[in-house]
C-alpha cells in the first residue's frame, strides 16, 4: 500500500509540472512574451518555428493568441506530457488544443502545440 502511495504521489508531482508548465507557456502567449514562450519550447518546436518571432507570426496568423483556457487533461509520465484544453482566443471563440512535452536535461519543455488538430508551427 506504501509503493501505491508513493507512485500517486510521484504521478501527482509530474501533472502537476505538466500543469505548470502549461499555464506558464499560455500565460506568456497571452501577455506576448514570446520570447519568454520561446525559452519554454522543446528544441525541436523551436527550430519548427524559428524563433521567437516566427513564433508570434504563427499565433497571430491562426488567430490563437491565448486570451484564456481550461485544462480539461493532464497526463504526465517520466519523460513526455500531455495537456488538453479549450482555448479562448483573442476573437472570444473557443478552440479544441493541445500540448505535447517532452523532457529534456531533466526540464520538461513544450514539443508541439495543436490547435483544431494542426500543428501551430507544422508537424514536429
Amino acid at each position: 500500500m506504501a509503493a501505491g502511495l508513493v507512485l500517486a504521489a510521484c504521478g501527482a508531482g509530474r501533472e502537476a509540472e505538466a500543469e505548470a508548465l502549461a499555464e506558464d507557456f499560455l500565460a506568456d502567449l497571452r501577455a506576448g512574451a514570446w520570447q519568454a514562450a520561446f525559452g519554454r519550447m522543446h528544441g525541436d518546436f523551436q527550430a519548427a518555428c524559428g524563433s521567437a518571432s516566427g513564433l508570434e507570426q504563427r499565433v497571430q496568423a491562426a488567430a490563437v493568441q491565448p486570451k484564456g483556457w481550461s485544462f480539461s487533461s493532464v497526463s504526465a509520465f517520466k519523460h513526455t506530457g500531455y495537456v488538453e484544453f479549450t482555448l479562448v482566443a483573442g476573437d472570444g471563440g473557443t478552440r479544441h488544443a493541445n500540448l505535447d512535452l517532452e523532457r529534456v536535461g531533466g526540464e520538461l519543455r513544450v514539443l508541439n502545440w495543436r490547435v483544431e488538430a494542426t500543428d501551430l508551427c507544422g508537424e514536429v
